[in-house]
């Protein structure tokens, strides 16, 4: 592994800088979590952006906080309405965990969203990385918000990697400190997040345009190892997670279905699993069994 994690102090103030002229001029900065600091706002886009591309997010977005600006609202509202809500967003157990937090935020917090790391962790569907977003977004708190994007920048920059790992965690986090500035940590990381989202791409990135292209190991390595073709995944339609989706989906629609209703309008290949995946949806949260079949919950 090729390291430079004693890059000098003047080098790193220079990247930096080379950063922050590139992002002013190339940020997203016209996404509408951008323009604020409200830590409600910020935390329902951060629960959206989890493995949802962001122009799949923005209308959703915007249409949320018009229906639910703030926690009491959302804690408020029916779940079926929410579970409704979140459609076409995906992972439909984010929507339930995300009714859960507000709830719990409203009745332990008085409806402010926790900036404390250790209360927002023990929100339902907050890990290290959400909670870190939401400190940072939010209260421009010292908090390392290293998404896929970050870390991916951080391993080709100053490690010549193409990617990061869960090996290479540890030394990412200390290269991510030492680059890191005194004040302005909400800048920083947005930099470089769109950074990595606009330039430094997983597959096709745009070495030529990069601020850090006469500091990068990566490319002075010959970006080694870089995959120019996708591996053969499972269809998604044979997947659970499209089946789970399928029979929520038809619930938006559909108040009250049988088992058997449900399991006919499933593929062939899902149509044997169809108790287990109801069963799994109520246990979630996301379904629930009535006298007559299966629905939303009220």
């Amino acid at each position: 592994m090729t390291s430079n994690t004693s890059v000098p102090p003047k080098k790193l103030s220079e990247m930096r800088k080379d950063l922050y002229l590139w992002f002013k001029k190339n940020g997203r900065h016209e996404l509408p979590w951008r323009k604020t600091e409200n830590s409600y706002q910020i935390l329902i886009s951060e629960i959206m952006l989890q493995q949802t591309q962001v122009e799949r997010v923005k209308p959703h977005w915007e249409n949320w906080i018009t229906k639910w600006p703030n926690i009491k609202s959302l804690a408020s509202a029916p779940l079926n309405e929410v579970i409704n809500a979140w459609s076409g967003l995906g992972y439909n157990r984010r929507s339930v965990n995300l009714h859960r937090t507000a709830q719990h935020i409203e009745a332990q917090y008085d409806s402010k969203v926790p900036i404390d790391e250790k209360n927002l962790l023990e929100l339902p569907g907050i890990g290290p990385y959400t909670a870190a977003a939401i400190r940072c977004f939010s209260a421009n708190k010292k908090a390392y918000p290293a998404d896929t994007n970050i870390t991916r920048v951080i391993a080709r920059a100053f490690f010549g990697l193409q990617n990061s790992s869960p090996d290479t965690r540890k030394i990412i986090q200390k290269q991510l400190e030492e680059i890191e500035p005194s004040r302005n940590f909400r800048k920083h990381y947005l930099a470089l997040m769109d950074l990595g989202a606009l330039l430094c791409q997983s597959r096709s990135p745009s070495c030529d345009l990069c601020p850090w292209q006469n500091n990068c190991h990566w490319l002075e390595r010959g970006k080694p190892s870089l995959q120019t073709s996708k591996k053969k995944s499972q269809p998604f339609e044979s997947t659970t997670r499209y089946a789970r989706g399928q029979i929520v989906e038809h619930l938006r629609t559909n108040p009250t279905r049988t088992t058997s209703e449900i399991r006919r309008l499933l593929p062939s290949n899902h149509k044997k699993n169809t108790a287990i995946y109801l069963e799994t949806l109520a246990k979630e949260g996301l379904i629930e069994k009535n006298k007559t079949g299966w629905s939303l919950p009220s």
